[in-house]
């Protein structure tokens, strides 16, 4: 009998594939066979369906999918992981049905219902490349994509894929972006002027002067397109481009520490600064090794500020200084240094990252609230806002946490569905429950709970929102799902030192302060500057008063107390001092405690109720309200 002969076409290859599928199966057969059913009933086959799809083939833990176009593909795959999110809000962690989504266009080969070939394999490989709940998709689908469909894109660069010996250009797809960023984010991650140009020109669409700009190019080069459409549109806030480090002395092996640096930094910090506008290395490099005038590359990326360095060797060890400019006056805002030994350059490439990272997270948002406080707040958009909001959050006082609601609202007036302000209303109501003894605690509760789930909601791919979820969890003593949501961050961003100091805390309300210092080394070892973090300090001065060890306590605390006021700290300290019998010490201690607290009692601090579990508060009896008592807080 005669085969058929195989054909060849183009087409776009969707591959889906359950998240942790065997485990899910030995936890409850039944039970996900049967989730898994529903989904493809509601969700699924309908959207592939209504987006001209072919099922191929399924197994119980993943689909192949043909579809006549990328912008189908990828348009069914968005709205399926959309209505997944949804779903998820609500589910158990344990019973939770995620997909991975990898998207290819490419040849495949056509073999009577089914397919196979090199499209195929590569869509397969994308898949992997995708996190729980997220697409990922290949340059030959991106380069298809020719108009703006409501989300935006992450260029993650080359990729080198198991069984396929070319590398694969990348792309992970953000759903969570509103419409009109994305288009100078798309252009941006093109990485060519011509397309930012583009991304520029869709933002200045968008108001009334379009039409009179659109007329006057008439003639006009692109390079003259693209710096009138740069002067015209301002640039972000909290925009940045991390240009390549500069190498003092011309060392081949720390040119590619350099660029593998840039690289590197570029995308976790564009992983944990979810509101910053993040320039994608392609469009940078070129600036390598030329002289700089910071205005000028300012204007031509239009952002606000330039991350810039050197790296050179001194005495046996790697020097990497870093610095933040402001574009507008070419300014220097912020500078730090990082001391690598060589022993540790080869080992320590993803600390040092994640170090940098973190200090430019927090350099930037610095700078950002300085330059928001001197803002109006009746002409302040919803970022700008959301600056200020945390700024007074950062007081740590009822009237600060007043304040912050009030600027998160009409943050929220402005933009409903921005997760900065969601998570902020969220953490404001937290520093509610810590400082109003008047406060309805079921109320307050429930609102952060509604405010921390729609926070997931508008963006589940930002880091933020899972620890605010987390926070709303912790007031709930949902002490296991605390923890997966802190997963969660640690999935999106591994770079998260603070994330520890959450899991630490979990621990001493669970009345087990040696799993705390367990934690709490983790995060100095992900970030060796952790040891003098005035938060971190607090937590293991407490973490030792559940122990008894009061010596320990003390030490912890009055480094702590040096480096960050914080009046919790102060406390601890007290009850330090005074189950050591050094009163004047612990008085002195407590007068700092009532200067930030006037009026606290021991029954004030019972009534924060941070904890259900009877072990921790056996410990607090026994080691801060006994220690509080000797220093004459109060009962009531």
């Amino acid at each position: 009998m005669e085969k058929t002969p195989l054909i060849r076409r183009l087409a776009a290859i969707v591959i889906a594939d359950v998240v942790g599928y065997t485990r899910l199966m030995e936890r409850d057969e039944a039970g996900t066979h049967s989730r898994l059913r529903e989904i493809r009933d509601e969700v699924t086959d309908p959207k592939i369906a209504e987006h001209g799809g072919r099922i191929v083939w399924t197994a119980g833990d993943g689909i192949l999918v043909e579809f006549p176009s990328s912008t189908a593909a990828l348009l069914c795959a968005v709205e399926v992981q959309r209505e997944m999110g949804h779903r998820n809000l609500y589910a158990a962690p344990d019973t939770k049905i995620e997909f991975r989504v990898g998207i290819n266009l490419g040849d495949i080969l056509i073999d009577g219902d089914n397919i196979a070939g090199d499209g195929v394999n590569v869509a397969a490989r994308l898949e992997t490349l995708a996190e729980p709940g997220g697409i990922c998709i290949g340059s030959t689908v991106y380069e298809q994509i020719h108009e703006d469909l409501g989300f935006s894109f992450v260029d993650i660069g080359e990729q080198q894929v198991k069984n396929i010996a070319r590398p694969i250009h990348a792309y992970r797809v953000m759903l969570g972006a509103s419409v009109v960023p994305q288009l100078g984010i798309k252009a941006v991650l093109r990485g060519s002027r011509s397309a930012w140009t583009i991304g520029v020109i869709g933002l200045l669409v968008v108001s009334a002067l379009a039409t009179l700009i659109v007329r006057g190019w008439s003639g006009q080069s692109a390079t003259a397109r693209f710096e009138t459409a740069a002067s015209a549109e301002p640039a972000h806030p909290m925009s940045i481009a991390v240009l390549p480090f500069t190498v003092m002395g011309g060392n081949s092996p720390d040119e590619q520490l350099s660029e593998s640096l840039t690289q590197d930094v570029t995308r976790a910090l564009g992983r944990s600064a979810r509101n910053a506008w993040v320039v994608s290395y392609g469009l940078v490099s070129g600036y390598k090794g030329n002289a700089i005038d910071a205005r000028k590359v300012g204007h031509a990326l239009n952002v606000r500020y330039l991350a810039e360095g050197e790296i050179r060797r001194v005495d046996g060890k790697l020097v990497l200084n870093a610095m933040l400019i402001d574009t507008e006056n070419a300014t220097q805002v912020w500078n730090d240094r990082i001391d690598i030994p060589d022993s540790q350059i080869d080992t320590g490439h993803d600390v040092i990252v994640a170090q940098l990272a973190k200090r430019l997270r927090l350099a930037l948002t610095d700078v950002e609230t300085h330059r928001a406080a001197h803002q109006s707040p009746a002409r302040a958009n919803a970022i700008e806002l959301s600056l200020l909001g945390s700024a007074a959050l950062d007081r740590q006082s009822l009237a600060g946490a007043r304040e912050a609601r009030t600027l998160y609202d009409e943050a929220l007036r402005l933009d409903p569905g921005f997760a900065w302000a969601l998570i902020g209303q969220a953490w404001s109501i937290d520093s509610l429950l810590d400082f109003d003894p008047h406060a309805d605690r079921d109320l307050l509760v429930q609102e952060m709970d509604d405010f921390s789930l729609r926070a997931v909601a508008a963006d589940r791919n930002d880091p933020r929102v899972w620890i605010a979820r987390a926070d709303a969890l912790i007031r709930q003593y949902r002490w296991p799902e605390a923890q997966e949501a802190l997963a969660e961050v640690l999935r999106i961003d591994p770079d998260r030192s603070d994330v520890y100091h959450t899991l630490a805390w979990i621990s001493i309300w669970n009345g087990q302060p040696e799993e705390a210092l367990t934690q709490l080394d983790r995060a100095i070892t992900l970030d060796p500057r952790e040891t003098d973090d005035g938060e971190l300090l607090s937590i293991r001065c407490r973490a030792h008063l559940s122990l008894g060890q009061y010596d320990e306590a003390i030490r912890a605390c009055q480094r702590g107390v040096a480096l960050d006021n914080w009046w919790v700290t102060y406390m601890f300290l007290t009850a330090a001092y005074a189950h050591q019998g050094e009163m004047a010490k612990a008085l002195a201690a407590k007068d700092q405690v009532l200067k930030h607290q006037p009026g606290l009692t021991i029954a004030r601090l019972k009534a924060i109720r941070v904890s259900d579990n009877p072990i921790f508060w056996k410990q607090t009896e026994a080691y801060v309200f006994a220690g509080l008592r000797q220093a004459g807080i109060p009962e009531q």
